[in-house]
């Protein structure tokens, strides 16, 4: 097992991404992320056998992007 990740990202003006791919643990994955001026969200949600049994997976991140807020100027 090599522990390869493969994937695509498909953006949109630089502000809604969409990608998909399969993670270095085999499963397929599926994922969204929104980039703003301040923060930065994304979304993602693999599928694998064990997802019939342990049920699927979902990360979310969240990104802030503090020097860009008005007090931290």
């Amino acid at each position: 097992h090599l522990g390869l990740a493969l994937g695509t990202e498909i953006s949109f003006q630089d502000q809604i991404k969409l990608r998909l791919g399969r993670s270095s643990a085999d499963q397929f994955t599926v994922g969204a992320g929104i980039i703003t001026r301040y923060f930065n969200v994304d979304y993602a949600t693999a599928f694998s056998t064990l997802s019939k049994a342990a049920g699927q997976s979902h990360r979310v991140g969240v990104q802030i992007h503090l020097s860009q807020l008005p007090f931290w100027r």
